[in-house]
């Protein structure tokens, strides 16, 4: 009896234990609550700017504890808070984590950003590699190029300003130059720094008087652009521009007004022309039937003189003849230097003819003009009516293309994470 009363002790403790066990599995595997995570994605280049490995660190912010999960495309990973293991299944990571920040590395199993970049070597003006450079003297120059990588989704090409900073020890850098760099002095260190803006490829030259080259400390930080402008008052622009179209609409006026008054000059004058011509045409023949009179009148006059001489018999009828031929003489006489001043008139009228048909020509022309004139102020206006709002929408514009406020950064280790609070980039050179 005693043996059964201790086996059911014994029994009751081996049911007890697996149900023991799994409560606390069971504790240690209750999912935590993570509210957001951050990630530092830091890259090594080579010398010549090829990628060498990216790895991310991890932020989780963990407001309840328990096991929680992030994912990326990782080949392995670290616990950066404790000692304990982390997990892996695919590419979802399993950390078991207390309330708070917790750190983990996750080494990229793709080696890519969302830049490019080519490094470029000369010294004393000859191309060489950056190990070629190793304790060399002379004039050097550092060429960086830089591109997006097309394959790299994400909006961080778009919205990321990169900067490149080198630290050059100034006992072996002097005549330090860098065309759209800016220089600061750290101690014996310059540090130079070059900006690339968003949706920019660059291409940066530092150059300088070495010795003893050794590669300098260089990195490369990207971050979401962030711009703070307040934009000055413009008032007075918009209104100086109100005045200008103002202007040129007043001038357009008067060039249509210009217009029309040629036009009814040019419309008036093929009237003028036209009676010119028959002014002209008229005088021509008046000066023709004027040539016939004086010869009709010349005959008339040689008829009475020889009547004249047939009455040698009779004295009386042969003096009042003769009186008759001297008073057509007289006639004729002034009858020819009539049709003389006709001729002439005929023949200097044809010259203002053809001055009334040159400033004829030359109105018409002017009437071309005029409305050519009017055209062109009239296509001014249309053109600039708008300026005052343009100029508004285009500055409205410009600041717009520098307000990156709206972009919400995604994970770059993996699109599973919706949660991403910052995506920053540390990229060191060499």
């Amino acid at each position: 009896m005693r043996k059964f009363k201790l086996i059911i002790p014994v029994l009751l403790c081996l049911c007890l234990i697996p149900f023991a066990s799994f409560a606390e599995g069971s504790q240690a595997t209750n999912e935590g609550v993570l509210t957001s995570k951050e990630e530092v994605i830091y890259a090594n280049l080579s010398a010549d700017g090829s990628i060498e490995k990216v790895y991310a660190v991890n932020v989780l912010n963990v407001e309840k504890g328990g096991a929680v999960f992030d994912y990326g495309d990782f080949s392995s990973v670290e616990n950066l808070t404790n000692a304990d293991k982390l997990s892996i299944e695919g590419d979802k990571v399993i950390a078991v984590a207390e309330p708070g920040r917790y750190y983990y590395r996750g080494n990229m199993k793709a080696a890519a950003l969302p830049w490019q970049f080519k490094i470029e070597y000369m010294l004393n003006g000859e191309s060489v590699t950056a190990s070629e450079l190793n304790d060399k003297s002379g004039d050097i120059q550092i060429k960086i190029k830089t591109n997006q990588n097309t394959e790299i989704s994400g909006g961080y090409f778009e919205n990321y300003m990169m900067q490149i900073q080198f630290t050059l020890n100034t006992e072996y850098f002097t005549n330090i130059k860098a065309e759209g760099g800016t220089l600061a002095n750290a101690g014996k260190n310059k540090i130079l720094s070059f900006t690339v803006m968003p949706e920019s490829n660059a291409e940066l030259t530092l150059s300088a008087k070495v010795s003893n080259f050794s590669m300098p400390f260089a990195q490369i930080t990207a971050l979401p652009f962030s711009f703070s402008f307040t934009m000055p008052d413009t008032s007075d622009i918009t209104t100086q521009i109100s005045t200008l179209t103002d202007a040129i609409n007043k001038i357009n006026n008067g060039a249509s007004e210009l217009k029309n008054g040629i036009s009814t000059i040019s419309k008036n004058t093929d009237d003028l022309t036209s009676g010119s011509a028959s002014i002209a045409e008229a005088l021509t023949d008046l000066a023709t039937k004027g040539d016939e009179l004086v010869y009709a009148s010349g005959q008339i006059l040689s008829g009475i003189n020889k009547l004249s001489q047939s009455l040698v018999q009779m004295p009386e009828l042969q003096a009042s003849v003769s009186a008759l031929a001297s008073g057509f003489t007289n006639f004729n006489n002034g009858l020819s230097e009539y049709v003389g001043g006709v001729k002439h008139l005929a023949s200097s009228y044809s010259a203002i003819d053809n001055g009334i048909s040159q400033t004829v020509g030359g109105i018409k022309k002017l009437n071309g003009g005029a409305a050519a004139l009017s055209d062109g102020t009239k296509a001014l206006v249309d053109n600039t009516k708008d300026l005052p709002q343009q100029f508004k929408e285009k500055i409205d514009s410009l600041i717009s293309s520098y307000d990156k406020s709206a972009f919400e950064a995604p994970s770059f280790t993996s699109t599973k994470n919706t949660q991403t609070e910052s995506v920053q980039f540390l990229i060191k050179i060499g």
